[in-house]
């Protein structure tokens, strides 16, 4: 456990992922020098190309950012899209906590209500360490979640009436893999990530012709089987996800940690009745909080598309 919480996070990007901007003939990737993306290479004198230029940043970046907007989803679609995703997402959690053959949390908090009532403090703490680090586990071997954040925060920038330029952009820029240039900075063609592909794909089998303004700026995709959150995020290994979404707020290390402490952390000091009470709220923890974030972030986006 405490080998868990000695990585530090990677730090977000302020617009493209590192590696994504790529010179399309060398393949050549770009990193930025103050106010230009510059070939990483060139930098390290290990090119000598002349014809790959500097790239003013707010200048590529503004050009990405207009190029996205063709990502877009069409006015009129918001609440269609909504309903669809916020169905599927509790389906998908109901048909999870079903079929779960991991309860090695709820023997924790059942060992630890057990010591509670004794007021054997020792065995307590024991049971306590246990189920912190089952806590730990349960969240790190969820694979809908990345995916549940990652189809809502899409849908929340693209289907919004009035989005930014700025914002839809470093959507895109994030569900890319590769974004490949020309010599002279312009943009020819993205290459997504496998969840990007899935969430463009989603939105596309609620909307058909969803993607005719950008399809021909995408590389050759995976594409999916099946788009059903369940199936997808068995197919797609841990570490794809990862690749993904580093800065998941659900997923970094730091969020993990920080959720550990504020579940778990006053549990030293509390007395053992008031322990007892709290622990027994542990036995419907997860889902309620999962439906009333889904509700809140579905009210949200209610207000803001203006219905």
């Amino acid at each position: 456990m405490d080998e868990l919480f000695r990585h530090k996070d990677r730090k977000m990007q302020v617009y493209f992922p590192k590696g994504a901007l790529t010179f399309f003939k060398s393949e050549h990737t770009l990193t930025r020098d103050k106010d230009y993306y510059v070939c990483s290479k060139k930098q390290k004198g290990q090119c000598d190309n002349p014809n790959e230029k500097r790239i003013k940043a707010p200048v590529l970046e503004r050009n990405f950012s207009r190029l996205a907007m063709k990502f877009r989803i069409p006015e009129g679609n918001e609440i269609f899209i909504f309903k669809n995703i916020y169905g599927k997402i509790l389906h998908a959690y109901i048909d999870e906590i079903m079929e779960s053959q991991n309860d090695s949390f709820g023997a924790g908090v059942e060992a630890m209500k057990a010591e509670l009532k004794e007021r054997n403090m020792q065995e307590f703490q024991r049971a306590l360490s246990g189920t912190k680090e089952s806590f730990i586990d349960e969240i790190k071997n969820d694979n809908l979640t990345p995916i549940t954040a990652l189809l809502t925060g899409t849908m929340m920038v693209l289907a919004k009436k009035e989005p930014s330029e700025t914002d839809v952009g470093k959507l895109i820029s994030y569900l890319s893999k590769k974004i490949y240039l020309d010599d002279n900075g312009d943009i020819s063609k993205i290459k997504l990530h496998k969840l990007g592909s899935f969430a463009i794909q989603y939105i596309e089998k609620l909307i058909p012709g969803y993607s005719r303004n950008f399809f021909h700026l995408l590389t050759r995709s995976e594409t999916f089987e099946s788009l059903e959150f369940k199936t997808v995020a068995k197919n797609i290994r841990s570490e794809d996800m990862a690749d993904l979404l580093p800065y998941d707020p659900f997923y970094s290390m730091y969020a993990m940690s920080k959720l550990q402490r504020t579940i778990f952390g006053k549990m030293t000091t509390a007395p053992a009745e008031e322990m007892l009470s709290y622990v027994q709220s542990f036995d419907s923890l997860m889902m309620p909080q999962l439906i009333v974030k889904l509700t809140k972030l579905a009210s949200q986006t209610k207000n803001k598309n203006g219905h």
